[in-house]
């Protein structure tokens, strides 16, 4: 039985040379991530070959790519994480945009840095920045634009 899933998944893996990459050749879902229907419904691709190639994966984990080519099912290219791993690699490999990058930033860098650093209260600097006063407090607690440093 095993040996059939396995044949019917690589059916639908074309090794590359350069990279090592197992690309997906199937379907693609939304994300670009490989999608194999596998017991009662479709499930990612490279979810898929971790369970056949590497053993179970631990709940509530995610399997990363340590090569970031969303189709690649190779397994030496997937390791486990957690869901902060796995936003933290996406921001690491510039795949998730922060600061002014951020498709909803309302402030600048240098205002967020004035937010998170200045005694001015929240609905002051909120008013003059144009944002709720919540956003300030968020940045002060380090809830958004986490990275900044005083310099």
């Amino acid at each position: 039985m095993l040996d059939s899933i396995v044949d019917r998944f690589m059916d639908k893996v074309s090794p590359e040379p350069n990279s090592g990459c197992w690309l997906w050749t199937a379907n693609l879902g939304t994300y670009g991530y490989g999608r194999m229907r596998f017991g009662h419904g479709p499930v990612d691709a490279h979810r898929i070959s971790y369970r056949l190639f590497c053993g179970e994966i631990p709940e509530g984990k995610y399997v990363l790519h340590k090569c970031d080519v969303r189709p690649c099912v190779n397994p030496d290219h997937l390791f486990i994480g957690t869901h902060k791993d796995n936003m933290q690699h996406a921001v690491d490999h510039r795949r998730w945009p922060r600061g002014k990058q951020h498709w909803n930033v309302k402030l600048t860098e240098e205002q967020a840095r004035r937010a998170k650093f200045s005694g001015q209260r929240p609905s002051v600097l909120a008013r003059e920045f144009g944002c709720a006063s919540v956003t300030i407090v968020k940045i002060r607690n380090g809830t958004t634009w986490k990275w900044l440093e005083n310099d």
